[in-house]
């Protein structure tokens, strides 16, 4: 499981991993109130679990707070590599000399941590291992060991820092075995007048250890609050993809077809669910809800195909489910029992429903184009 940065960073300062103070602020709370509270001038971050939130216009800086208002509502706006931003971190600038990198993961070829670090901190890393890896150190860590002085001295040197950071290189580890980290990241830690600070902060808990873990029990994400949905709609299949387009359908062949297609006609699911056999009205309407909740969906492609299911029932889901949600850009293929009952029924609420899958499917990823 990927943290947050500001869940990242509670966890640092549980460990003594010097970091800034910092408020969380949500698009439902109080903006104007929880600024009173914040130090002036202040970087304001975008929380995002993907990276290049700098690049994508997700970290910026106000000097007034009549500013910070202003760029808070443009990063609620922002949505960053298909992640909408509904939650922001802000920090009083801080006064940075130097910054550098330090992360430790796992190495899987050697079977142990790994810590990795650069003197170029508060950049792509990648990009400075590609251009000049020269800059970049690795230092392997015996677990039955520890982490031992001459490779915390050897760390030091390449980062051209002193030995105060033998502190946080210890809390690192600390925290990447006791918390079944795979990855515990600082970009940057940054020297400063008052000391060394962890500016940012990145982590990711191993799921298999779930069960040992207490964050697994506080957090949940937006796919976790998905699959919750699944289980309570007693949906047969959901699968969670890339695209645009929304697909639900009425068995697995159909499904796989649909799915087929839209890649063949140049489109790109979200996700997919699957009725799984004799369904109801209650079912389809339950199922397009979980399928709208992502919120890469930008069109709904409902492929109904009648044997034992009746198509007048899944109109009537398909009515439902628009009644409670709004409008939203949708297609309709129906096609088996009582079909010419439920087109009728659609088309008494301004829905039109075709019996050509190709036909349904070209019309969806057109639609997913333009939207």
């Amino acid at each position: 499981m990927d943290l947050y940065e500001f869940e990242a960073k509670k966890i640092f300062e549980q460990y003594g991993i010097p970091v800034l103070d910092g408020v969380v602020i949500t698009k439902e709370d109080d903006i104007n109130g929880l600024l009173t509270t914040i130090s002036l001038p202040a970087v304001l971050k975008s929380q995002v679990l993907t990276g290049g939130r700098g690049v994508a216009g997700g970290i910026k800086f106000a000097e007034t707070k009549e500013e910070a208002a202003e760029k808070i509502r443009e990063l609620f706006d922002l949505t960053i590599k298909k992640y909408a931003v509904d939650t922001i971190l802000i920090e009083k600038k801080a006064n940075i000399r130097k910054e550098v990198y330090v992360s430790i993961t796992m190495d899987k070829e050697h079977s142990c941590p790994v810590f990795i670090v650069s003197p170029e901190g508060g950049v792509d890393i990648e990009k400075v291992a590609e251009k000049t890896p020269e800059k970049i150190l690795k230092v392997r860590v015996d677990i039955f060991k520890g982490l031992a002085g001459y490779e915390l001295r050897k760390i030091a040197k390449k980062l051209d820092v002193g030995p105060e950071i033998f502190s946080i290189l210890k809390k690192m580890y600390s925290i990447f075995m006791e918390c079944d980290a795979n990855l515990v990241e600082i970009n940057p830690l940054a020297i400063t007048e008052e000391g060394l600070l962890a500016v940012d902060a990145k982590m990711t808990i191993d799921n298999k250890a779930s069960y040992r873990q207490e964050i697994f029990s506080r957090v949940e994400r937006k796919k976790d609050q998905i699959q919750k949905l699944i289980k309570k709609y007693g949906l047969s299949t959901y699968v969670e993809l890339d695209g645009n387009i929304g697909v639900v359908s009425g068995g697995a062949g159909t499904g796989m077809l649909t799915l087929d297609l839209i890649q063949d006609l140049g489109g790109k699911a979200a996700n997919f669910a699957e009725l799984g056999g004799i369904t109801d009205a209650e079912t389809i309407k339950n199922a397009m809800k979980a399928v709208s909740s992502n919120q890469n969906v930008k069109v709904l492609l409902a492929t109904m195909i009648g044997g034992l299911d009746r198509m007048d029932e899944m109109a009537e889901g398909i009515i439902a489910f628009f009644d409670e949600h709004g409008p939203m850009p949708v297609v309709i293929r129906m096609s088996g029992t009582l079909e010419d009952v439920g087109r009728k029924m659609l088309q008494e609420k301004g829905f039109e429903a075709t019996g050509d899958p190709y036909e349904a499917v070209q019309k969806a990823v057109k639609l997913s184009k333009e939207c």
